[in-house]
């Protein structure tokens, strides 16, 4: 699938949830930040995650602590090795990104600051989650 396919599969939700992978996040997140600036990409992202989710019938996957903190870590990821870098490059300067789900922002947060409720409902700096 081609980065415009890919976006266009995400915005329409015809992405395959087989084919929706922790990567797909990271990638799509580095295909409209490359285009656009973060606040709008933190916007056009958790919009389209959340009709996604609602789509494939699994509203409750959806978590923002997580979405947000990886779409600003990608970010800073770009900064560092140059936006018009192709995606092989970004990955590859950037392999903590792609770990499995959340491994990244363990050197950020306590597993259980992003395991609770709050964390899943809106944004929460490190720190000031709440266990419950």
């Amino acid at each position: 699938m081609t980065e415009l396919e890919l976006m266009a599969a995400f915005e329409r939700c015809t992405l395959p949830q087989e084919e929706f992978s922790h990567e797909t996040h990271v990638r799509l997140a580095w295909l409209y930040l490359r285009k656009k600036p973060l606040a709008d990409v933190l916007s056009m992202v958790t919009d389209g995650l959340r009709q996604l989710t609602a789509h494939y019938g699994v509203p409750g996957l959806y978590h923002e602590t997580i979405t947000c903190a990886y779409i600003v870590l990608v970010n800073q990821g770009l900064e560092r090795t140059g936006r018009d870098r192709p995606w092989s490059e970004f990955a590859a300067a950037n392999p903590d990104l792609l770990q499995p789900k959340k491994a990244a922002l363990l050197r950020y947060y306590r597993p259980e600051e992003l395991d609770c409720q709050l964390a899943r409902d809106i944004f929460v700096l490190p720190g000031h989650g709440s266990a419950g």
